[in-house]
């Protein structure tokens, strides 16, 4: 039996797979960036970089919430290709520092043990392993737009 924690982690997932419906790297194309300072504008090929993670991202969560072990592996090793075809930093990026790369080793980790739950048909380690996953991202992101 399941206990009420794990109801509401499982709603939750399916609230947020439900809200990013429709969201394949071809939408992406026509969502309409926020505008900024120009600039501040990012770049284009970082952009695509973090929407296809967003992608790999929700196919986890689909997984996740269908017990459906093959979409969970599959996110996870295409979130852990994706990682490693990062564009190269322009100078003076944060990238290049320390702190960046144990972001980034962390979360080449947690894809790797987010693919090893999924092999073992383990939905609640999986469901841990990617809160850990989504964890490391926010905190990347907090560091990098910190200034």
């Amino acid at each position: 039996m399941r206990s009420p924690f794990w109801k509401m982690c499982l709603l939750a997932l399916l609230v947020c797979l439900v809200a990013g419906q429709g969201n394949t790297p071809e939408s992406f194309a026509q969502v309409k960036p926020i505008p900024i300072e120009e600039d501040e504008k990012p770049n284009p090929d970082l952009q695509t970089f973090m929407h296809a993670k967003l992608y790999h991202s929700q196919r986890v969560m689909k997984g996740l919430v269908t017990h459906d072990f093959e979409e969970i592996r599959k996110g996870a090793g295409a979130l852990k290709q994706t990682s490693l075809d990062a564009p190269k930093p322009e100078n003076g990026d944060k990238v290049d520092d320390e702190l960046y790369n144990h972001f980034k080793l962390e979360f080449l980790r947690l894809t790797t043990r987010l693919g090893e739950m999924a092999d073992e048909e383990n939905i609640e380690g999986a469901a841990f392993v990617y809160q850990g996953l989504t964890a490391n991202c926010m905190a990347c992101h907090d560091y990098l737009h910190a200034q």
